[in-house]
């Protein structure tokens, strides 16, 4: 008997990276043209120094308004103004969950979706300016919430509020319910909190136990482990946007996605043999453990790309393995499972250990890569148990946020 897995899909969530553009600017230099060829020598000296004079005069009520943004003409920091947010777990102008077929994929579970949020501002002075939190419905006014047909939960909520304006770094993060002890914890500890951004704050700061990841063998929605502390079991999700403006001279509304901190991996196995096949055992590997995993996403790698500071960050790896239940697989049956996991990328650990410097100033750490990872499978075929080793060739690294299916066949 052979057994082989076909293409796998990766399904990414790949947050909306969006590009501001500003209004193109007007020209005057065609009738500045026509005003210098009217004048004589005389009159274009005296206006020549009328318009120097104009520009000083200008440049000086410049500087009278403050903080000037060349690109936004009239910009100043600190004015009160309406701001029009929507926290998203899904990109305002893409699909993030299709798949290579541009089929696209909606939540399965209620868990996926958003239950509650919380949004830190923090100004260029490296301060905390303003803390949004759900529950703050005198400082903020619900426009709209967009979800799926799942009980609970959704995909979008977009409010209006007042915000400073200025430039910001932005953290968001929902399923994380806001709690004083752990804000404190957080952005009161001058060792995760410095200089207006978070440092070396992992997942398990915020969520007490490390995801593990959960089989569901009737696939009817996820399960988080009991060891989990979260509130409601809902899947974390964070963001964090750099170097936002807030402008008091433009009506502002902008797209925050939250992603999901963990990865969804899903297998399909299909027997078209003539032979009873009973499923008892798969271990996965190597999946990070939790210890070390940045609560916020690395948006250079989401979606498209490994994330490489797994590797810088020493993230400890291991693996999940699941008892399936001995499920039986007749002729041209099938049969599906999904389970959670980190963010993993599969990589020669000590290697890096040992030529960590030369790895870190270089930033290429491509000959680390394995480039696969380990499917164990113990099966049993007409009552002779057999143990098959399989390497995901086509899926060499998983994202948080990633939806992965990997199919597998018993020929």
């Amino acid at each position: 008997m052979t057994t082989t897995y076909t293409h796998p899909h990766r399904v990414s969530h790949i947050p909306a990276m969006r590009s501001e553009a500003s209004e193109p600017q007007r020209t005057l230099l065609p009738k500045a043209a026509a005003f210098f060829r009217s004048a004589s020598p005389l009159h274009l000296c005296a206006k020549f120094l009328l318009c120097v004079f104009m520009l000083i005069s200008l440049a000086a009520c410049s500087d009278q308004n403050g903080k000037d943004d060349p690109d936004n003409p009239g910009f100043e920091e600190g004015i009160p103004t309406e701001v029009t947010i929507t926290l998203s777990a899904r990109s305002g102008n893409a699909q993030t969950r299709a798949d290579r077929d541009g089929v696209d994929k909606d939540p399965t579970s209620t868990i996926e979706l958003i239950h509650n949020w919380w949004i830190v501002f923090i100004d260029n002075s490296k301060k905390i300016v303003k803390i949004i939190k759900d529950t703050d419905t005198d400082v903020y006014d619900k426009v709209t919430s967009t979800s799926v047909n799942i009980s609970g939960g959704y995909e979008a909520e977009t409010f209006r509020t007042i915000i400073p304006s200025g430039t910001y770094r932005i953290y968001a993060f929902a399923n994380i319910p806001f709690d004083e002890e752990i804000y404190k914890k957080i952005f009161e500890d001058s060792k995760k909190f410095s200089g207006g951004q978070l440092k070396n704050v992992h997942i398990n700061d915020f969520v007490q136990t490390a995801f593990k990841g959960n089989v569901n063998s009737e696939n009817d929605g996820m399960q988080w482990p009991a060891t989990y502390e979260g509130k409601d079991n809902y899947i974390p999700m964070t963001q964090i946007l750099k170097d936002k403006v807030i402008s008091n001279t433009v009506e502002e509304a902008f797209n925050i996605e939250v992603v999901r901190t963990v990865a969804k991996v899903e297998f399909t196995f299909t027997n078209p043999s003539d032979d009873a096949i009973t499923i008892k055992e798969l271990r996965f590997s190597p999946i990070s453990k939790g210890e070390k995993i940045s609560i916020v996403p690395n948006n250079d790698s989401v979606g498209f790309a490994p994330n490489t500071k797994l590797i810088t960050d020493k993230v400890e790896t291991g693996n999940l393995t699941f008892d399936l239940g001995s499920k039986i697989l007749t002729t041209n049956q099938d049969h599906s499972f999904s389970f959670y996991c980190n963010e993993s990328l599969p990589h020669d650990e000590k290697k890096y250990a040992d030529n960590a410097d030369q790895y870190d100033k270089s930033k290429n750490f491509t000959d680390l890569y394995t480039q696969h990872f380990t499917i164990d499978l113990k099966i049993d075929r007409n009552g002779v148990e057999e143990t098959k080793t399989l390497y995901t060739s086509k899926i060499t690294y998983i994202n948080r946020n990633d939806w992965i299916h990997i199919p597998i066949k018993f020929n």
